[in-house]
């Protein structure tokens, strides 16, 4: 690739100047790299624990092995971490049916759910399809957009909390 030479010295500069940026960040990685390792350590996770089973859980070492990993690894008192989890949206909706019944509200505090979320809990415009059917209520309280206060958001949602079976709180602003 032909760059040229002040291409080349501004990304260079660019690089020194964050340096000090670069460095917290490498930081950073080794700790959470080195916690990792230790959970996994400690966790006594070996190769056989990811061999078929009977399919069926029980007693499945590597399954329960693999699940206090999570735990230990989040700091969390119980994890849940299996290959067929296919992504982030894929884990909320595992999660989200597990704990909501039709009919059960979902409260979230910090403005809309990300879009495919809304797809999935079948509320807006998906609700009106059959796919979107899931009988569960939702209410909105806040916005994600910068700049607003989301400690009053969250206040504010929290007065409603009572009647809500889950209450949703996302850090995320990049869906609004």
């Amino acid at each position: 690739m032909k760059l040229s030479h002040f291409s080349r010295s501004l990304a260079a500069e660019a690089e020194t100047n964050l340096a000090g940026v670069f460095a917290e960040i490498d930081a950073v990685s080794r700790k959470n790299t080195e916690h990792v390792l230790d959970c996994f350590h400690e966790c006594e996770v070996s190769e056989s624990y990811f061999t078929p089973s009977t399919g069926y859980g029980y007693g499945d070492r590597g399954r329960d092995a693999v699940d206090t990993l999570a735990a230990k690894i989040f700091r969390a008192p119980a994890g849940f971490m299996r290959p067929s989890l296919l992504s982030g949206t894929h884990t909320l909706t595992v999660a989200l049916f597990g704990i909501l019944r039709p009919g059960d509200i979902m409260l979230s505090v910090t403005g809309t759910p990300y879009d495919t979320l809304i797809d999935v809990l079948g509320i807006g415009e998906s609700a009106d399809n059959e796919a979107g059917n899931t009988g569960l209520q939702h209410i909105t309280e806040g916005s994600k957009r910068a700049g607003q206060s989301q400690l009053q958001h969250i206040t504010e949602g929290s007065k409603r909390a009572g009647q809500s079976q889950l209450q949703h709180i996302s850090e995320g602003s990049l869906y609004d």
